[in-house]
């Protein structure tokens, strides 16, 4: 059970990886000509969870604030809807 879970774990950590490195892309507010950062060169080693926490890149200032775009512009998107089909 533990090295399903663990093999489990690992996929969605490179699930995630890949929706980072994709996410300038689909940001509304990129600029033309926007790419995906690059993806990993190699697999993570996979000795044990903690190892593999321990060798994942922070994510930089730049995405960061990215991501935070894409929230909120969701967020106001969602809201808009919803505001306008309570108007109708």
């Amino acid at each position: 059970m533990d090295d399903t879970n663990s093999e489990h774990w690992l996929l969605g950590a490179y699930v995630y990886n890949a929706v980072l490195a994709t996410s300038p892309i689909f940001n509304p507010f990129a600029k033309k000509g926007t790419k995906p950062l690059p993806y990993l060169d190699k697999p993570f080693e996979a000795k044990d969870k903690k190892h593999i926490q321990a060798q994942a890149e922070p994510i930089p200032r730049e995405i960061k604030a990215e991501q935070e775009r894409i929230k909120a512009y969701m967020y106001l998107n969602a809201w808009a809807k919803a505001t306008n089909k309570q108007r109708k």
